[in-house]
């Protein structure tokens, strides 16, 4: 039959695999596509949570409070540990899929902070910014999904 590989999907827009091959490779492929991505993306921000918190415990952390301090983030210090945990934890959450809406929800948050606060005042049209932005709409798009079937959240039969 031939709508018999494609994805279910694509069955419901009532289109065709152009090539039975690649329909059945898509329909392999797709349950690890999105669990992929947003892994991926949760990690993603887990270095960066780690420095910060990493120097915290150090006692190398005034660069970084400094910085928020800076830019009206005050207490320094406090910012810091916030923007840590929800760097580091939030990244962790959001790749093991756990409260995964929650999680997209605060490092959201914490990409437009960074952007507004940040990026778009000192430079216009940066590469960084960029970055932030398709780092903003992947992280929104997880948000909107939820952990999706591969997640904790899924195995606890819960979403926030």
């Amino acid at each position: 039959m031939p709508g018999e590989a494609s994805s279910p999907s694509a069955e419901m827009r009532g289109l065709q695999p152009m090539c039975s091959f690649l329909g059945r490779v898509h329909a392999t492929l797709r349950p690890i596509g999105y669990p992929l991505m947003r892994i991926a993306v949760g990690l993603a921000f887990v270095p960066h949570g780690y420095q910060k918190l990493s120097l915290l415990l150090t006692g190398q952390g005034a660069s970084f409070a400094y910085f928020f301090a800076a830019h009206g983030f005050v207490p320094g210090m406090f910012w810091t540990i916030v923007v840590g945990c929800v760097e580091f934890f939030g990244g962790l959450m959001l790749a093991a899929g756990l409260f995964t809406r929650l999680a997209a929800l605060a490092l959201g948050i914490d990409l437009l902070l960074a952007l507004v606060t940040v990026l778009l005042p000192a430079a216009r049209f940066s590469p960084v910014n960029q970055l932030v932005l398709m780092w903003g709409c992947m992280v929104f798009g997880i948000g909107c999904i939820g952990g999706g079937p591969s997640s904790l959240d899924a195995m606890i039969g819960k979403e926030f």
